[in-house]
């Protein structure tokens, strides 16, 4: 709270002091407001689009850019800086990633590791710990003189350390021209490190660490040059106006931010502290709506929920925000897989895996990743066993349907008959086509096809016919005995089958049945 009053009160005291000297600049992805001269601000502003390009060209992304984009305000003195809390850090105020600078306007080997730092984390998804801070070194020497671009220049002593010699080696190296890039693309899309390197360089890991050691102990460290970007600082930054109507408002909104965040983290420290669930919740709420693009609000909240959707509702969103906390990822995993979500867990987890950077939390959850990949085969398998019985029972229904419309439709001929006398001697009377086919000997088996059935005939030959009923109802069925059929096998009766030549391929059979007799 002390930061944002003496910023507000140095706001509203002192608005003469911005409107006199300041200048203010605009170039395609930096605004500038200075307390300097021109041309010291244009100098300046030529620097940080070109240490920008410098660390798109090292990374292989030209729209390499900030998000949101960077205003950079150089105080005149550290005092009237110190207003705004840390000279050098920044803070996201509206629109506007905002970098406070003080005294000299130069780009210092510590500005110049935050500019880098912040491209990489808010561009590149995550790489391995020892990668990222070796680029991060190496980025913090680049010079710029002008539209030419030196990198590569040797840091102190003390962080001339393993990982940024890997990358000095690696990007100035003629072994290694334009291969950093690419394992730099290979490793942030989660590749294994072995096989990055393997791909992306044309050797192995150990063969690259063993050369790094060796670059490092002989001490020889010589500068890229780099092609600049084609800018004159005098002609291509556009001068825009810094009246107190303008500037002050934006000096307002910086200390109204860093209010914000400071209030953002009271608020997660009452729901920390809080033994009232509700509460805490009722924090943790006020907290996202304060700082909705403020991920860590929305994995607190999810903790406190019970609801596995909600969970996934403000983990994902979390996600979304800060996509290289590989704790965040886990939690969504974890609840995707509550859920029995598997093939979202899946991406999740390996999300989690690709963020990680220490190499023994990575490889645990490679294993969970694994074991969750076992667990999502075993559900779809019963996922698979379980449509199959329901398509059986399916099936047996329509079986069951079809017999009983068959002894339906046999019990209504049956009443349909009138008495006869025995002795009458019966005349086969039938006004359609004659069935030409005959088949006689036994009916082994029925297969009940939905409203059809077919019958199986071994024949007095010794051969076996399959016929179709394709429509009980007209099948006359006359003999001695049980007139009906049941679907299965039979119990070998003797069956004289009359039927119409008619092969049906997808069926299996020689003809359709005109009539069914039963000797016996």
């Amino acid at each position: 709270m002390r930061g944002w009053a003496a910023a507000a009160l140095l706001v509203a005291a002192h608005p003469g002091w911005v409107a006199a000297a300041w200048v203010r600049l605009e170039s395609e992805r930096f605004e500038l407001l200075a307390d300097a001269r021109e041309g010291e601000a244009r100098q300046l502003l030529n620097a940080l689009e070109q240490f920008r390009h410098a660390v798109a060209v090292t990374v292989g992304q030209p729209e390499l850019a900030f998000r949101p984009p960077a205003r950079v305000i150089v105080f005149k003195t550290p005092a009237q800086a110190a207003a705004y809390e840390t000279p050098g850090a920044e803070v996201v105020a509206g629109d506007r990633t905002v970098f406070i600078l003080a005294g000299s306007p130069v780009l210092s080997r510590d500005w110049q590791k935050r500019l880098a730092r912040r491209l990489i984390e808010t561009n590149l998804a995550r790489m391995p710990a020892e990668i990222e801070q070796g680029l991060v070194v190496y980025l913090s020497t680049v010079r710029v003189e002008r539209t030419r671009i030196f990198a590569g220049d040797p840091p102190p002593e003390p962080e001339r350390t393993p990982a940024w010699a890997r990358v000095h080696l690696l990007a100035t190296h003629p072994d290694f021209s334009g291969k950093l890039p690419i394992l730099l693309r290979n490793l942030s899309r989660g590749m294994e490190p072995a096989v990055a390197y393997r791909n992306s360089l044309g050797v192995g890991a150990q063969e690259v660490e063993k050369r790094a050691a060796a670059h490092l102990a002989a001490g020889l460290f010589r500068a890229a040059s780099i092609n600049g970007l084609p800018l004159n600082p005098e002609r291509d930054f556009i001068a825009r106006s810094s009246e107190p109507s303008i500037l002050d408002p934006m000096l307002a909104a910086l200390a109204e931010a860093r209010h914000r965040a400071t209030e953002y983290k009271r608020l997660l420290a009452d729901a920390a502290a809080s033994p009232d669930p509700a509460l805490a919740t009722a924090a943790l709420r006020r907290a996202i709506d304060l700082e909705p693009e403020n991920p860590q609000a929305y994995v607190l909240l999810a903790g406190r929920t019970s609801s596995t959707e909600e969970k996934i509702r403000l983990l994902t969103r979390a996600t979304q925000l800060d996509r290289r906390s590989a704790a965040t990822w886990h939690l969504l995993a974890q609840a995707y897989r509550e859920s029995r979500r598997y093939a979202e867990a899946a991406r999740a987890w390996l999300a989690a895996e690709q963020a990680e950077t220490d190499p023994a939390r990575r490889e645990a959850l490679r294993r969970q990743r694994l074991d969750l990949e076992r667990q999502r085969l075993e559900h779809e398998q019963a996922e698979r066993r379980r449509a199959a019985e329901e398509e059986q029972r399916e099936l047996e229904k329509l079986k069951a349907k079809a017999i009983a419309e068959l002894r339906a439709a046999e019990a209504k001929a049956n009443r349909s008959r009138t008495a006869r006398d025995p002795n009458e001697q019966v005349v086969a009377w039938w006004e359609g086509p004659a069935a030409e086919g005959k088949a006689r000997g036994v009916l082994t088996r029925v297969d009940c096809l939905g409203a059809r059935a077919r019958l199986h005939v071994q024949t007095d030959a010794g051969q076996t016919v399959q016929l179709l009923i394709r429509d009980a109802g007209q099948v006359a069925i006359r003999g001695k005995g049980e007139l009906t059929l049941g679907c299965g096998p039979q119990q070998k009766r003797r069956i004289i089958v009359e039927y119409f030549p008619k092969p049906d391929k997808a069926a299996g059979t020689a003809g359709e049945v005109a009539s069914i007799e039963f000797p016996e």
